[in-house]
């Protein structure tokens, strides 16, 4: 018998909306559309995340909910299996499904379904998978540290 562990799978997805609110917020940002400098012009630099989670939440659960099949064939590797694939892919989905369909932003952001214990474990995957960059990075998007600005390379 297969214990199916969804914890790294719920993770996984939670980090696709929370990354992905994160972009959009960058993306929409005037200061960076205009290629402003000042980090005080730039909205995204005004949002906490979870502020940026709120306003983008149902949009981006639409299009992980419209994209979970292309997540779990590139993530079903790291996840327990039976001997049957198609029952265990029916299950996971079935699982995301009703996770993200019943979610709200403040269940992801508070819920604690990223931890110390599987952050590495989900960025390992973005940056294997170069997953990070579903929302077609551009170089227009600036992402402040300290006291300078570092660009993201497109893929």
């Amino acid at each position: 018998m297969v214990y199916y562990c969804n914890d790294n799978w719920i993770a996984f997805l939670c980090e696709q909306i929370i990354r992905k609110s994160h972009q959009k917020s960058k993306e929409e940002c005037p200061a960076c559309v205009n290629k402003l400098n000042s980090p005080l012009l730039h909205k995204h630099l005004q949002l906490s995340l979870l502020d940026q989670i709120r306003l983008y939440f149902s949009d981006m659960r639409g299009l992980v909910l419209h994209d979970l099949e292309r997540l779990y064939n590139q993530f079903s590797y790291k996840l327990p299996h039976s001997d049957d694939k198609k029952k265990d892919k029916l299950l996971y989905m079935n699982v995301a499904r009703n996770f993200l369909l019943t979610a709200s932003c403040d269940s992801i952001y508070f819920g604690r379904y990223i931890d110390e214990h599987n952050d590495s474990f989900i960025n390992e995957e973005f940056k294997t998978k170069k997953i990070w960059y579903d929302l077609q990075v551009s170089e227009r998007n600036l992402d402040w540290h300290g006291d300078q600005f570092r660009r993201y390379s497109q893929v």
